[in-house]
């Protein structure tokens, strides 16, 4: 049997996951009232269908679901639509059975089964709406394999992911697998970070208001890409927004965070102040400071830096310089800027707006935009098309591990190039 990575990748998950990913993504797939009918195991598997009817004068050519049974390949979970009838079954210890002996991952039935000791005893899973002892003979017949069905209000196509476990039962369409279990991993991902603070001793109240129980899945999605993939993604789509001349003080240091913005001007007659901001920027927010470019006064240091770090910001960026840097070194806490200079800006620029639009050289920033920082510098992505950028520079990403991984195993690199249209990656 070929590898499925999905299915794979969806079996380390939970139900509950996926259906947060789903209404983070807009989605619908998640069911209610289908529970296991015994302690059966989880199913996790690709959808081969079954559509049942009213049984009339015509009488069934063959018995119910077998040859939804024979259609399906290992790893495969038949999807039972019975219309919610709790009063007659539509799968039995004999389906189970052979279900089993095939490999299957188990069965869905929208409506009852019976038989349940039977399914015990062979160790076949299944999910069902009810239990019942009234077969199926003379009262419901198959209408249809491998078609479109509804199953508790969800549509399912033949070869969408299912997933099901004591939460309730849970679908994925397969035209958005990819993006799906991607926010799915994600949030499991965060909630075991949570799940770690919480058993090493924290306060429950700490942990969800420092790490966040509504977390950013986009942000969380972009920490796993490089600022190279999504400088290209922007390309493609014809969007600009690298940060010419900005720079890591420091190689090594990783950001990404939506922006908290402030812009300086020069002072006046009367003095305005640098800015007292930085207990108003919440945890894993980016500080975007637009000074102008200006490199003969700073608008940041070593107080900042310290505050910055304990808070949980994400990092700094700086169209201007910033001084005390040693502090930021010893932290680890990512500024990125035009240079560094030691002169203050007190009394030589003031604060002219706090979460207005600011500009990073030629490109602009507004609150809420995404910043992605690494060794290779700073790009803004706007908020309005994260979601595209996000996607895209996922895509791009992949298709060069793709061609690294197949050329470092012998592959000639221009013909691994060619396969994964390595010059084309970047083009409108």
């Amino acid at each position: 049997m070929a590898r499925d990575e999905f299915v794979e990748r969806l079996a380390k998950l939970d139900t509950c996951a996926v259906s947060d990913a789903l209404d983070r993504l807009g989605y619908r797939g998640a069911t209610f009232g289908i529970r296991p009918v015994w302690s059966c195991p989880r199913i996790v598997g690709r959808a081969v269908t079954v559509k049942v009817k009213p049984a009339g004068l015509e009488r069934a050519k063959r018995h119910l679901c077998t040859p939804a049974i024979e259609a399906a390949q290992p790893g495969d979970v038949i999807v039972v639509d019975s219309g919610g009838r709790p009063d007659v079954s539509a799968w039995g210890g004999l389906l189970s059975l052979a279900s089993k002996t095939k490999g299957l991952s188990g069965v869905l039935v929208d409506g009852a089964c019976r038989d349940v000791d039977e399914s015990r005893e062979v160790g076949f899973p299944v999910y069902a709406r009810a239990v019942v002892p009234l077969t199926a003979r003379g009262r419901i017949m198959q209408d249809a394999v491998n078609e479109e069905i509804q199953f508790g209000g969800v549509q399912v196509r033949p070869g969408d992911l299912v997933i099901a476990d004591g939460s309730g039962v849970v679908f994925i369409p397969q035209a958005r697998e990819k993006e799906i279990i991607a926010e799915a991993e994600t949030i499991a991902g965060h909630e075991s970070k949570m799940a770690e603070a919480i058993r090493s001793g924290r306060s429950v109240v700490d942990v969800m208001e420092s790490l966040g129980y509504e977390m950013d899945s986009r942000i969380e999605a972009f920490k796993k890409i490089s600022a190279a993939a999504v400088s290209d993604a922007m390309d493609r789509l014809g969007w600009h927004g690298a940060c010419l001349g900005i720079t890591p003080l420091a190689t090594g240091c990783r950001m990404v965070g939506r922006a908290f913005t402030l812009k300086y001007i020069p002072v006046g007659v009367v003095k305005g102040t640098v800015g007292d901001y930085i207990d108003d920027v919440p945890p894993g927010e980016v500080v975007v400071l637009d000074n102008g470019g200006r490199l003969d006064c700073t608008v940041w240091g070593d107080i900042l830096t310290s505050i910055a770090h304990k808070r949980g910001i994400a990092g700094t960026v700086i169209h201007g310089v910033c001084r005390d840097i040693a502090r930021s070194f010893d932290l680890r806490y990512p500024i990125f800027s035009r240079g560094r200079f030691m002169r203050t800006g007190k009394d030589r620029v003031q604060v002219e707006g706090m979460n207005v639009a600011v500009s990073l050289g030629d490109v602009q920033v507004r609150p809420g935009d995404i910043l992605v920082g690494s060794d290779d510098g700073v790009v803004v992505v706007p908020k309005e098309r994260e979601a595209e950028i996000l996607s895209l520079a996922q895509s791009i990403s992949e298709a060069e591990e793709k061609i690294l991984s197949e050329a470092l195993e012998g592959a000639r690199l221009d013909e691994v190039r060619k396969r994964h249209k390595y010059h084309e990656l970047q083009r409108r």
